[in-house]
């Protein structure tokens, strides 16, 4: 399986090192398309790449299946208590690669943020979010949008970062080319959200500051500019932080949609 250069299990360890388990919960931008799924006790799901465990919390708040996940980070621990922080004391976190663990059941959501850009041929990640989901589970795949401005942006003032990541996928337009590929029924597959902007280069050399320094005004702009009628809410692939996928894996001849 080949990875985008750079792209290591050190890496993530060395990114997650400051988390703590006391910490406000993250931030979570796909409400709205999710809360079009059914509310059930009775369903479950899992997240591939699961540290540091919020969109756990998230997702059992708002559609309250029993949780699981998967992660080959040293931090699967701290999923797990940071879990335990906001009320969910029976999820299952695995520790281990998703391509060499042998999983022993299908769930009815599997959902990932920030996976499956990280691979050069991300054919065998999507693959493996269809293989986990039971016939006619639903698959939710974010993958944030590094293109146009925000790949200018990083460009400038993020470069290391941006090699970390396969832009070519960052396209509405080819990943729902890879998804009909595998044979995943769309539900919906586009850009989504009001102009959002971060950073991950942590250089503090005068050179580096200068340049966060220029992209952060120029995003502070945008940022402005959004907040005017005529631009919010306007789902576009210059400034939208995200591109989404809601599908769903074909139900087995016979079966019949809930």
């Amino acid at each position: 399986m080949q990875i985008c250069k750079a792209v290591s299990k050190d890496f993530w360890e060395e990114f997650w090192q400051d988390e703590s388990v006391s910490s406000p919960l993250r931030e979570f931008f796909f409400d709205d398309i999710l809360n079009s799924l059914p509310y059930s006790k009775d369903k479950t799901m899992i997240e591939l790449g699961c540290v540091p465990g919020d969109n756990l919390v998230h997702l059992y708040n708002l559609l309250g299946y029993k949780p699981e996940g998967i992660d080959y980070s040293d931090k699967t621990e701290f999923v797990k208590k940071r879990l335990e922080r906001f009320g969910i004391t029976d999820a299952g976190i695995i520790k281990a690669d998703i391509f060499s663990y042998e999983f022993e059941k299908e769930y009815d959501l599997v959902f990932s943020q920030g996976l499956v850009e990280h691979f050069k041929d991300p054919t065998a990640v999507l693959l493996k979010h269809k293989e986990l989901a039971k016939p006619g589970g639903w698959i939710f795949i974010a993958v944030p949008n590094f293109r146009y401005f925000h790949y200018l942006a990083r460009f400038i003032a993020d470069r290391d970062n941006l090699k970390k990541h396969n832009t070519l996928l960052m396209s509405a337009r080819r990943l729902k080319r890879y998804i009909k590929q595998i044979g995943i029924e769309i539900i919906y597959c586009g850009y989504h959200g009001d102009f959002k902007f971060w950073l991950m280069d942590r250089k503090t050399d005068k050179l580096s500051m200068f340049r966060k320094e220029l992209v952060w005004k120029a995003a502070g702009t945008i940022e402005k500019l959004y907040r005017y009628r005529f631009l919010k809410g306007r789902k576009t692939p210059f400034f939208s932080p995200w591109v989404v996928l809601l599908g769903r894996k074909p139900f087995l001849a016979g079966e019949k949609k809930q």
